[in-house]
């Protein structure tokens, strides 16, 4: 069954579920994922994975669903209406002091749900590309790869910036149409610091919690302000 695929990690301000579909990869998971959610008018998201070309692709975005749709019954929430705001980011359509996140990578989907502006990434493993750390990181971000030693560290180094840096415009809202070289953040070992904030989201405060699952990296971000992003 989905719940016995999915297990949650809770933190001070928001909550992480988790779902590998190497465990559900099934075409009865698949009808009874699509059933679930039309019957809770998720339509959207049913519409969202039947367009992927690939199997794969079409369960991690159900999955995603699937996640979702459970912390929203889990938190009592009646009116399960989505809707998108401009840069296509997906939120109640009353606001109901629930905010969430949706990422999938690699075989793994997962949520992150709060009671602020959030943003979640997930990524498998990629390798150091110097292509794209010039064209997208920050000079203080591309500065960490010259002390970041061999390969494997570099590649992690990426991956783990990658998923911080997608996981802030996430909870921003403005997604990748952000130029994802106009912030940086700085990963430390016990706490990562975001010290260059996007041009016009100078009030916006976050905190960063960063896990695994297996090999694949987890980052999210989350608002530590009460009222809305925007300066």
């Amino acid at each position: 069954m989905i719940e016995k695929a999915t297990w949650d990690i809770i933190f001070s301000v928001m909550k992480l579920r988790s779902l590998d579909i190497n465990t559900v990869k099934d075409t009865c998971w698949l009808q009874e994922s699509e059933k679930r959610l039309l019957e809770a008018g998720m339509h959207k998201r049913v519409e969202k994975a039947s367009r992927f070309r690939h199997e794969k692709d079409r369960l991690l975005s159900l999955a995603a669903g699937i996640l979702l749709l459970n912390a929203l019954e889990e938190a009592g929430i009646r009116d399960l209406t989505l809707t998108e705001e401009k840069e296509g980011k997906p939120r109640l359509l009353k606001d109901q002091g629930f905010f969430f996140s949706l990422s999938h990578s690699g075989h793994f989907a997962v949520c992150t749900v709060s009671d602020r502006e959030c943003g979640v990434d997930v990524q498998k493993p990629v390798s150091y590309n110097p292509g794209l750390v010039s064209r997208f990181f920050s000079p203080e971000e591309q500065r960490l790869f010259s002390d970041a030693g061999e390969a494997p560290d570099r590649d992690r180094l990426f991956t783990r910036l990658w998923t911080l840096k997608e996981a802030y415009v996430k909870m921003l809202g403005t997604g990748l149409t952000t130029d994802l070289g106009s912030f940086a953040i700085l990963p430390g070992q016990k706490e990562t610091a975001l010290v260059k904030k996007v041009p016009g989201y100078g009030e916006v405060s976050c905190s960063f919690t960063e896990t695994s699952l297996e090999d694949h990296l987890v980052a999210v971000c989350v608002s530590s302000n009460d009222a809305s992003c925007h300066e």
